[in-house]
């Protein structure tokens, strides 16, 4: 029941981490959880080019129709890290299907090639736990700008939370809320990077 309300997770992370929260919304709400690629009870391939963050964007749009949204009825997207990356690009490029957004430590991608490569070098390394394909790292690596060139353009309201303790997004939440247009920060303190599980 309710406006429609789809819960995107961080690399390594499986949507089982939004059921205390969904629990919270008793109905007042669709809330629907999905999976990423290569990600708990979503399909795994062995071939890195299917987790692009192209396909990521079009399974977030895909899950959006499923919670019943819509042109008529635009959804909010809630979206920790890589999640709430995702959740920027999809209201980029699906701006009618977003009514809403929940960046929870996120960022806006890099203008900055040096800067992009050096990202995508962590993200090619990083540990995402057992739950998770290593193939799917490659959700986390970052191939243009488009985000961060676009934060002007996305005009619907925006919550933006960081921990106190999450140093590596604590600037990133600052940018994000002085370039988006309608954006409000948060910060949690005492919290780290998954203040939603805190």
């Amino acid at each position: 029941a309710g406006r429609p309300v789809v819960f995107t997770s961080g690399i390594g992370n499986t949507s089982s981490v939004w059921a205390d929260i969904v629990r919270s919304f008793n109905g007042r709400a669709t809330a629907l959880c999905w999976d990423l690629r290569g990600h708990g009870q979503s399909q795994r391939s062995e071939d890195a080019k299917d987790y692009a963050c192209k396909f990521a964007v079009e399974d977030l749009a895909t899950m959006i129709a499923h919670a019943g949204g819509s042109a008529d009825n635009p959804a909010v997207l809630i979206g920790h890290s890589l999640g709430g990356y995702l959740s920027l690009r999809a209201a980029l490029q699906y701006p009618q299907l977003v009514k809403a957004l929940v960046l929870i430590a996120t960022g806006p991608g890099f203008r900055d090639e040096t800067a992009r490569e050096q990202w995508n070098r962590y993200a090619r390394s990083m540990d995402i736990g057992s739950d998770a394909h290593p193939a799917a790292r490659q959700l986390g690596v970052h191939s243009d700008g488009t985000v961060i060139d676009g934060l002007r353009s996305i005009q619907m309201p925006t919550l933006v939370i960081v921990g106190s303790e999450d140093r590596r997004f604590l600037a990133a939440k600052d940018y994000l809320a002085s370039r988006l247009p309608n954006a409000t920060g948060v910060v949690i303190a005492g919290a780290r990077h998954s203040v939603h599980k805190t």
